[in-house]
């Protein structure tokens, strides 16, 4: 039985698999099975699969009807499975030779699931980013508002998904946030480090930012349509944009450094000395991921909607890749108690229009 069983779905990749396929195979842990999940491929990626596996048996692929959710994919995978760790790669990623060699060790010691620091390359292979150690800070309640990190990263025990159940098949949402955020709330013990073993493929064009966004964060709500495109306008000025950066900076400090001092939050292995250390340097670590993240953030939409609470009032609210409405309730309630800066310069902005805050409450 293979330690190790890597689920990697695909769709119309063609031959450049191979490189995704390689990078696997050539794994300095090598008990290990590779479930290649074609989602009713049309061009020839399904003969470029069935040539890796005559070179080595350890490849293997698996055909379904084309869905267009990798969900479906990785479920079918999970099914042929039989290792005792699970790990993913998309189609379009490669790991070092030592992706596994790291993260198993992990596991052995404890964790639940694990996973590595990965490197943002482009389609030709061209360096985008080195994700920073803050990227891989860890906290039941980091894991809410931020997907922490992408499936190609984790590796985790089979039997958790037994407790979590398959992976969730929905028009929007990011499946692995969901499936980590569920793992979560069963106290799946997690577990980062900062050597980067994933040269992770990022585009515009990546299916995360098409997919349709229905759930919001609600930044504000007004009595009617009027009020609130007063109040948006007035938030937009360049002044008032301008001092919310700062204080979602201010905030996001506060909150990590509070995060920081508490048994739960993880540190990525390789970060600092020992805990102390480590909890000291986190302001440097997220100035650094600031830095990083400079231009390469997705797109912010704010929009107007009709209130959730049917009172005719109107809402502004931020779109927010959450699956579920109780994750972005969730969301909602981790971030107005995180960002309390924040939300009361938009309370001062938006109170002249009527603007009140998510929670009801108008000073």
């Amino acid at each position: 039985m293979p330690l190790v069983s890597v689920i990697c779905p695909t769709w119309n990749r063609s031959a450049a698999i191979r490189s995704t396929i390689d990078s696997v195979l050539a794994q300095t842990r090598a008990d290990l099975e590779m479930l290649v999940i074609s989602d009713g491929c049309t061009d020839d990626t399904e003969a470029a699969v069935l040539a890796a596996s005559n070179d080595d048996h350890r490849v293997r692929l698996h055909r379904i009807e084309h869905s267009g959710h990798p969900s479906r994919a990785m479920n079918a995978g999970l099914a042929a499975a039989s290792g005792e760790v699970i790990a993913y790669i998309d189609h379009d990623d490669r790991w070092a030779p030592d992706h596994l060699a790291t993260l198993l060790p992990l596991l052995d010691d404890g964790a639940d699931i694990a996973a590595a620091g990965s490197t943002w390359v482009d389609a030709e292979g061209a360096l985008i980013s080195e994700r920073p150690a803050a990227s891989l800070f860890w906290h039941p309640e980091i894991q809410v508002i931020n997907p922490v990190f992408e499936n190609s990263q984790a590796v985790h025990r089979a039997e958790l998904l037994t407790r979590a159940g398959p992976w969730r098949v929905a028009p929007h949402g990011l499946e692995d946030w969901d499936m980590w955020l569920r793992m979560t709330d069963l106290g799946a013990r997690f577990r980062t480090t900062v050597h980067r073993t994933v040269f992770k493929t990022m585009a515009w064009a990546n299916r995360h930012r098409r997919l349709p966004k229905a759930h919001g964060l609600v930044l504000a709500s007004f009595p009617d349509v009027g009020s609130a495109r007063r109040g948006l306008a007035a938030l937009s000025q360049p002044a008032a944009a301008e001092e919310l950066a700062r204080a979602g900076h201010s905030d996001r400090l506060q909150w990590y450094r509070h995060l920081a001092e508490t048994v739960e939050f993880v540190f990525p292995i390789g970060f600092a000395g020992d805990r102390s250390a480590a909890t000291a340097a986190v302001p440097a670590a997220l100035a650094q991921a600031q830095e990083a993240d400079r231009g390469l953030e997705d797109p912010v939409t704010v929009r107007l909607k009709p209130s959730t609470n049917n009172d005719r009032r109107v809402e502004l609210v931020q779109d927010i890749n959450c699956m579920t409405t109780e994750h972005a309730e969730r969301y909602q309630a981790v971030t107005l108690r995180a960002y309390s800066r924040f939300f009361a310069i938009v309370e001062q902005v938006t109170a002249p229009f009527g603007g009140a805050l998510p929670n009801g409450r108008n000073n």
